[in-house]
């Protein structure tokens, strides 16, 4: 960790108005060399979206997609976590809105594991399907998408996990950490790059809606929270504050928050990221949805989108237990502090946590 001391740093900050020598010093170390730089790390806003066009691949993305709404089957294939969930709904309910014939597939922790898989792209060229489009998995997937090749069906990918110094051998390959892609924001999660696509499919104004999922991935997969990134986070918040959301991000943000507060980064990473997380590890699900919940945040109706909550909700009980019986544990070691009976109330058959997890 680099120290900072005032002392070393002090001809170098610069005068702002409204902000004082320690704040400038705190935002100094954060990288803001300048006033402006400082203001837009306090105020962060849309002014720092970056155009999607500067990645790598992304017109060769959209123009491929783009032709698939016209007449071919999609499938919007994802992942078990919650930067996963976030990036197959986002891309999933913006195609749809398209138009476009398009199904998803989450795989099973379990049962498949992470990324494409040789059954699944078998299964899914049975189902019809021409198109796949990954979101938050792909770029390492080189035998599975010369499958997909060999049955004659073509692969967009986006990801933002690390290549290995070769990308593979499909339509495109949106990733910023390809070696000659120059995306400036080299820390972007896998949802923030499904929203980027739809940003470059429908427009920024129209892609606006499918914030509040980037945002919540972006906290869940800590991710540096500076220039784009922080500017997703905040403009989700304030979505998700002033109701701008899905219904199923408003039913669990019940959960999430129920006193009723304002949301806070603290309830997106600590709140809808472990439970979206939590889902996924269940053993139970099929996989057509690998227990990801996606289908809380793509839910068309506030009353669909309710009976999605609590089963998620439930799912996180398993995990959050031990860690709050060592914490009640450690406050006080004379003995161990009852659990909060309260939160039990909210457990739910595994029935009702398949109907969270099933397929559309």
């Amino acid at each position: 960790m680099l120290i900072y001391e005032l002392s070393q740093i002090n001809n170098d900050i610069p005068k702002a108005e409204g902000i004082s020598p320690r704040l400038a010093s705190l935002l100094y170390a954060r990288g803001a060399r300048d006033r402006e730089a400082m203001e837009l790390f306090l105020h962060p806003g849309e002014g720092q979206f970056l155009d999607p066009f500067l990645m790598k691949d992304m017109d060769k993305a959209l123009e491929r997609i783009k032709r698939a709404v016209a007449g071919e089957k999609i499938c919007v294939y994802g992942d078990y976590d919650a930067d996963g969930v976030c990036a197959t709904s986002i891309l999933y309910d913006c195609l749809k809105s398209m138009g476009a014939d398009v199904i998803y597939d989450i795989p099973s922790r379990h049962d498949e594991g992470y990324g494409l898989n040789i059954p699944a792209v078998e299964r899914l060229h049975k189902m019809g399907v021409q198109l796949i489009v990954t979101v938050d998995n792909g770029v390492k997937a080189y035998g599975e998408i010369d499958r997909c090749r060999e049955l004659g069906m073509d692969v967009v990918v986006t990801d933002h996990h690390r290549c290995d110094g070769r990308i593979p051998d499909c339509c495109a390959v949106v990733c910023h950490t390809r070696e000659d892609d120059t995306y400036p924001n080299g820390d972007i999660c896998g949802a923030g790059i499904a929203w980027k696509l739809a940003e470059g499919l429908i427009g920024r104004e129209a892609a606006k809606r499918y914030l509040p999922q980037a945002g919540i991935a972006t906290m869940a997969d800590v991710v540096p929270l500076l220039g784009e990134n922080r500017a997703i986070v905040a403009v989700a918040l304030d979505m998700i504050n002033k109701g701008d959301c899905s219904p199923g991000i408003k039913a669990l943000g019940r959960v999430v928050n129920d006193k009723s507060d304002a949301f806070v980064s603290r309830d997106l990473s600590f709140g809808f990221g472990p439970r979206l997380n939590a889902a996924g590890r269940r053993a139970e699900p099929p996989p057509s949805d690998g227990g990801g919940g996606h289908n809380s945040f793509r839910s068309g109706d506030g009353g669909t989108a309710g009976s999605y909550k609590r089963p998620l909700h439930s799912a996180q009980i398993p995990e959050l237990e031990p860690r709050r019986h060592r914490y009640c544990r450690s406050k006080d070691s004379r003995k161990v502090l009852p659990t909060n009976a309260a939160l039990f109330r909210k457990r739910r058959s595994a029935d009702g946590f398949r109907q969270v997890c099933a397929g559309s």
